[in-house]
């Protein structure tokens, strides 16, 4: 595993929270902007799902990231010990 892969991988997270930041100031915004009397819309039914699934999402993040960042770091172990001398 390169260093240049672990980067790539580092800034592929990175958008993944920024999308889901995005993502949930939109939503948060569109709720905002609706009336209160339409509680039982269509629009106001999928603002409030999809803030949920981002929040749900939200609270898996930190697993998440934590699982990734271990694959790495075994990764690079496991690299480091394949590359010793006289091994191909």
């Amino acid at each position: 595993m390169a260093f240049e892969q672990i980067t790539s991988y580092a800034i592929a997270l990175v958008v993944a929270v920024m999308i889901l930041g995005v993502g949930a100031l939109v939503l948060n915004g569109f709720a905002k902007g609706l009336p209160t009397q339409t509680n039982a819309s269509v629009a106001w039914n999928a603002t409030q799902y999809g803030l949920l699934g981002l929040q749900t999402f939200g609270s898996w993040f930190g697993t998440i990231v934590l699982i990734v960042v271990g694959v790495l770091l075994l990764g690079l172990v496991l690299s480091a010990f394949g590359k010793r001398a006289g091994a191909q």
